[in-house]
């Protein structure tokens, strides 16, 4: 049986708040590897010069803007930069991850939210 491993990266800001989580979601993977996955794919979004958060957002606007016949606000070259990134990060992040697999997926499904045990109201961790 497959099994499916989440892995994060706690991303936490001058103010030690829970910025958000950087995941990855490759099948079979241990946690080593996506852990190589994770810093492959946020050194990749440093190095082009966006946050994950900038990033995950920009893909996030030009994906519907796109999906919804390029109607509505027009993503800004930097958010169209951003998105390119964040793309580019996904894939490498699956690349770094699955290094010498014989068959290694094309994205790794990079996603980030705030985490759970977050405190809403503060940021905080619980």
């Amino acid at each position: 049986m497959a099994r499916t491993l989440f892995a994060s990266l706690r991303l936490i800001n001058d103010e030690e708040r829970i910025v958000m989580v950087l995941r990855i979601n490759i099948e079979g993977a241990t946690e080593e590897e996506v852990a190589r996955g994770i810093a492959a794919a946020k050194a990749h979004l440093a190095f082009r010069g966006f946050d994950p958060a900038e990033a995950a957002a920009s893909c996030v606007k030009r994906d519907r803007w796109s999906g919804n016949g390029f109607r509505g606000a027009e993503p800004t070259d930097r958010e169209m930069q951003a998105a390119d990134a964040w793309d580019e990060a996904d894939r490498i992040a699956a690349a770094a991850c699955c290094e010498g697999w014989r068959a290694a997926p094309f994205c790794s499904d990079l996603e980030t939210d705030v985490p759970q045990e977050a405190d809403a109201s503060t940021g905080r961790a619980a």
